[in-house]
């Protein structure tokens, strides 16, 4: 999983461009994100039975969607008022320090969502809710509700 995901997200930007379809390729990558999160979140919860090798899987595919460099998939003309199925606000592009600093927030929280995920259930549990607390950081100033 692990190597499929780095040589997808090495491809995606690529691809973006290449294609010309940088709102859909982010929105693929952020829902892949989703669904480790869902499957460590259901852990955590007490929803799930708790699986170490299943929640190192689900959050180094977090760490590894994380360390990609997303610029490429936020080029300028992709925001919510210009761009269909886009969900980011024009901010990024008039405060972008602050946006590239909360993604690289989103990866140091997600290097340690991955050094605890396989420690067990009291590691895991803050853990998740430090990334996703991360992940609230970004989307709160610059996703766009539809």
């Amino acid at each position: 999983m692990k190597k499929a995901t780095i040589l997808a997200l090495a491809v995606l930007p690529a691809l973006a461009w290449a294609e010309g379809a940088p709102v859909e390729t982010r929105r693929a990558a952020m829902k892949e994100m989703s669904e480790h999160f869902k499957t460590l979140g259901e852990m955590a919860r007490g929803k799930a039975d708790y699986d170490a090798a299943t929640a190192t899987a689900a959050a180094q595919g977090i760490a590894d969607l994380a360390a990609t460099d997303w610029l490429p998939l936020f080029p300028e003309g992709t925001a919510y008022e210009q761009a269909p199925k886009s969900e980011a606000s024009v901010d990024i592009w008039t405060d972008l320090p602050k946006f590239e600093g909360l993604m690289g927030d989103l990866v140091t929280a997600s290097r340690t969502l991955t050094g605890a995920a396989g420690q067990g259930l009291d590691a895991l549990r803050p853990a998740v809710m430090g990334t996703a607390k991360t992940c609230s950081a970004c989307h709160t100033p610059f996703r766009v509700s539809n």
